[in-house]
């Protein structure tokens, strides 16, 4: 017979753990288990990479956006670290991984993030030079860390052609991708739907599998809020497990005997 034993939290998740035991017939204890609670994994090194084209309008709802997304991440040398790239027809550094030790302090740097503008969206290239540059040593990235990446995108890449071998890099890198598409910018337009299609399809491309956990697709900029917890608790999940995959999460926990959980 298995019961509850006593809670306890993992980052924004509430936790039973649990005891088994062995009973006679007149159920009498014979002997119990109860093994040790998992310590949850603390460590992220998360880039955010960010698509500051001209057809994002309104950029006030992207920064909306990561100050509700990132307010209920732990930020700190031990803990998680964030990075932040913005790109268009160029990319630039917005934020170093290792630039903060707490999140209040990120959360003023975002309140006055700049879009990037430009005419072109150049996908590849922005995932490309955060891969290269934003996970390196020197910007903060720890060794053994795990690396996590999530991409938003309005719109189909000018670069296209190079995200096959960029994609595969990420892999190589042990890169976990979050792909979120932005359709204001279609919908705006009206634009067909084979067109949105063929953008969604490439963000799939872009995203780590399986695509129920990487893969988010919104309306437009203001609707980002609106998946701020299921990402958040997706990355959690991520961040509570010794490999690079959500779907070990509850399979890990369960190794503390059994156990629940809750979101709060």
């Amino acid at each position: 017979a298995c019961g509850p034993q006593y809670g306890y939290m993992c980052g924004q998740q509430q936790y039973i753990s649990g005891v088994c035991a062995n009973v006679s017939s007149s159920f009498e204890i014979l002997n119990s288990i109860a093994p040790a609670v998992q310590e949850c994994a603390k460590e992220l090194d998360i880039v955010i990479v960010l698509d500051g084209s001209n057809s994002i309008y309104p950029w006030s709802s992207i920064v909306e956006f990561l100050l509700k997304f990132l307010k209920n991440i732990e930020i700190g040398p031990r803990l998680s670290q964030v990075g932040i790239v913005s790109y268009g027809e160029t990319v630039t550094h917005r934020v170093n991984l290792s630039q903060f030790d707490n999140t209040p302090a990120l959360l003023e740097k975002v309140r006055h993030l700049p879009q990037q503008t430009g005419f072109k969206t150049m996908t590849a290239l922005g995932i490309d030079t955060a891969r290269e540059e934003a996970f390196m040593k020197e910007r903060g990235a720890r060794p053994g860390v795990k690396k996590v990446m999530v991409i938003v995108t309005d719109g189909e890449s000018h670069d296209f052609y190079n995200l096959n071998k960029v994609i595969k890099d990420c892999e190589d890198d042990g890169i976990e991708r979050f792909g979120i598409a932005v359709l204001g910018d279609y919908n705006r337009q009206n634009k067909s739907s084979a067109d949105v299609h063929k953008f969604i399809k490439e963000i799939e491309s872009i995203s780590s599998e399986p695509l129920g956990d990487h893969f988010f697709n919104v309306s437009d900029e203001v609707a980002l809020l609106t998946i701020v917890d299921a990402l958040g608790s997706r990355i959690f999940a991520l961040e509570a497990t010794s490999g690079n995959d959500t779907r070990s999460f509850e399979m890990e926990m369960s190794q503390a005997g059994f156990s629940a959980h809750t979101y709060t």
